[in-house]
């Protein structure tokens, strides 16, 4: 295998029983090379006994060297995004229980002749909340 992390399952404990039962579930869906394509958080259902989909996050990326790329240590930060290889350019979130609640992020980057990200602009929408990041390198 790949060696990536697919799925994470977490259980709570049953203070009346002692028992664990199943609280949540996190699905992962990789691109080509290490980036990370889908996240599917899912909250467990008692009543139908199955997991309901909570919320979605769908990831683009460029081609270019992500300078800042964690590995698959970036599981410790609960942040797998930064494992990608790639620059992530869209960020797609879909709430699945209150479409209000939805956004796109999308990131443009300005390279140096290393092909390495100088400047990012990240636009948030709806809202238009926008965020500027600089690089610097030694």
């Amino acid at each position: 295998g790949s060696g990536r992390i697919t799925q994470e399952e977490s259980f709570t404990s049953n203070p009346l029983t002692m028992l664990y039962e199943k609280s949540s579930k996190t699905v992962f869906t990789w691109l080509s090379g290490t980036n990370l394509g889908n996240e599917k958080y899912y909250d467990w259902d008692a009543t139908t006994n199955s997991y309901v989909l909570s919320e979605e996050y769908t990831h683009t990326y460029d081609t270019k060297v992500n300078p800042l790329q964690m590995g698959m240590e970036a599981i410790l930060l609960g942040d797998l995004v930064t494992a990608a290889v790639n620059n992530l350019t869209k960020s797609v979130y879909v709430d699945a229980t209150d479409p209000a609640n939805n956004e796109t992020t999308d990131i443009v980057y300005t390279y140096n002749s290393a092909n390495k990200p100088v400047t990012a602009t990240s636009t948030t929408t709806p809202g238009g909340a926008v965020t500027t990041a600089s690089y610097t390198y030694q």
